[in-house]
């Protein structure tokens, strides 16, 4: 046999065993199924919201989905294993499943969308787009849709961070179909642009700012040469000549005219000699 031939019948299969589970597991929540071919046998994983009803009392649900996988869909060992969905609100076939259910019960569909949608943004999502088509209030069929926040609509970034839900209702005016697209936190769009400032840059080490010097002491100024006070920078010198005697301060003075004409410094020469 071909391999595309292989491969063609054995994606039939994995439809025809998730469509099964779905069934058999209604009432679990039931939000993804992954089915895996390893060298022990098939594993297949079972994403629910109600672990507890695919297992069954005392595992004896486990049991009976696993010989019915065996002897009726020919799967080669099966092995069952059941994953929790920790935030059922962000998954899109248990959201799509829930709104098929208020429909069935007798919700009115704007209250069953809008109520999911609320579930959804609460729970973090980025975006969520709902749609309901179907004979919704009469003999008619229509479509709505209820968006809201951000959601991908075409390209490879629907593809891949989209996640998509469907399901069925089926009320007594006629079956009604529920979409549910979802965008979910932490998903990174090709057009989301971050700029990063110098010190943040990968790899590079960030410089600490030297911590500001604690001024001299009026001894330490005077055994410092006139040149080295005034290099200083302005503020450190008006601290500095606090305490200095009048013939320093008067060379000072002359010199900062002379060379640096900072004004800050002269006044505060002047002001500290007119105390003096």
């Amino acid at each position: 046999m071909a391999v595309e031939r292989q491969l063609i019948i054995g994606n039939i299969k994995k439809v025809k065993v998730k469509e099964y589970l779905l069934k058999e597991l209604d009432r679990a929540g039931i939000g993804d199924i992954d089915i895996q071919r390893t060298p022990m046998g098939t594993r297949v994983i079972v994403y629910a919201e109600r672990p507890g009803i695919v297992i069954g009392k005392s595992g004896l649900t486990i049991r009976n989905l696993t010989e019915t996988l065996k002897n009726e869909y020919g799967l080669e060992d099966p092995q069952i294993e059941v994953a929790n969905l920790e935030v059922p609100e962000l998954n899109a076939q248990v959201m799509a499943k829930s709104i098929a259910s208020s429909l069935e019960r007798g919700y009115h569909f704007r209250r069953a969308a809008y109520s999911a949608l609320r579930s959804i943004m609460n729970a973090g999502a980025i975006g969520a787009q709902i749609t309901i088509s179907g004979k919704l209030t009469g003999e008619r069929s229509r479509m709505e849709k209820f968006v809201d926040g951000y959601i991908k609509h075409c390209g490879e970034p629907a593809e891949r961070l989209v996640l998509k839900g469907f399901a069925e209702a089926a009320p007594k005016l006629g079956r009604i179909g529920v979409k549910v697209k979802i965008l979910p936190p932490g998903a990174v769009l090709p057009d989301d642009i971050k700029i990063v400032s110098d010190s943040e840059k990968p790899g590079e080490a960030v410089v600490a700012e030297p911590a500001e010097k604690e001024p001299e002491t009026p001894k330490a100024v005077e055994t410092a040469g006139e040149e080295d006070i005034l290099e200083k920078p302005a503020k450190e010198v008006l601290k500095a000549i606090k305490g200095m005697d009048e013939k320093t301060l008067k060379g000072l003075l002359a010199k900062e005219k002379k060379n640096k004409k900072r004004k800050t410094v002269i006044e505060g020469i002047e002001k500290q000699l007119s105390k003096g």
